[in-house]
């Protein structure tokens, strides 16, 4: 171990996930969608079963701007805002499209957006 470094043994790491299957996700789409019974999620079933893939790429936007926000080693605060993220969105949109393309013959995207809408809406 170097000097300075940190021990940290194999029981802190967290386990290997999929793309777009980290915890910070889910965690995202329950605060934004599924906090409380006035949510969206919550009360509009209809647009959210299975969960859209334009929440999912704003929830992945989102992600994006707050690690922004640490860029430079200290907080940052960020704007949120059309203006400075609408490029990243459309990649995060573009991204999935090709994920689902790419593994539409095992289903996995429907699977993930239905997946997020089951555990949002249990919050």
């Amino acid at each position: 171990m170097t000097p300075g470094s940190q021990d940290r043994s194999d029981e802190d790491a967290e386990p290997n996930v999929g793309i777009y299957e980290a915890g910070i996700i889910q965690k995202g789409v329950n605060i934004v969608f599924f906090n409380d019974k006035k949510d969206e999620g919550v009360l509009y079933e209809q647009f959210y079963k299975p969960f859209p893939e334009v929440g999912l790429a704003l929830i992945l936007t989102a992600i994006e701007c707050c690690i922004d926000e640490w860029s430079t080693g200290s907080q940052t605060l960020k704007k949120f805002t059309s203006d400075e993220y609408s490029v990243i969105y459309d990649e995060h949109m573009s991204g999935l499209a090709d994920f689902d393309e790419n593994t539409k013959e095992y289903g996995l995207l429907p699977l993930l957006l239905s997946r997020l809408y089951n555990n949002g809406r249990w919050v």
